[in-house]
């Protein structure tokens, strides 16, 4: 079972990637389907393990403190949720080496040359 605090930081996450910004406490509550309340007292919990920061009287004004260390928190928590996680794309985003190779007509193998054919 995942703790609702670690449900809490991944749907915080989530929000802040989608949109831009932090999700209200009634949505943390709805999502959760729990009490506004309940959802204040779950980030109060974050704040306290020093995972997320807020200024005090703004409103949606939740920050991710440790951005890396949260991420592991997040795939550990999509895990324990059945979803899967992918890893971070890094070689494949890499750029191509400079040079030369020789790889051939690149549409050969799609293309024929002849598309004529003898039907019985």
């Amino acid at each position: 079972m995942v703790p609702r605090r670690d449900q809490a930081l991944a749907f915080i996450i989530e929000r802040i990637a989608r949109s831009g910004t932090s999700p209200t406490f009634e949505e943390i509550g709805v999502r959760l389907n729990v009490s506004s309340t309940r959802a204040k007292e779950l980030v109060a919990q974050l704040i306290e393990r020093g995972l997320v920061q807020k200024t005090p009287g703004a409103q949606r004004s939740l920050r991710v403190r440790d951005v890396a260390g949260s991420r592991a928190l997040l795939d550990e928590t999509m895990r324990r949720l059945g979803w899967a996680v992918a890893q971070p794309m890094g070689a494949l985003c890499q750029p191509p080496l400079p040079g030369r190779a020789a790889t051939g007509d690149p549409l050969s193998s799609i293309y024929q040359t002849s598309t004529r054919r003898d039907v019985p």
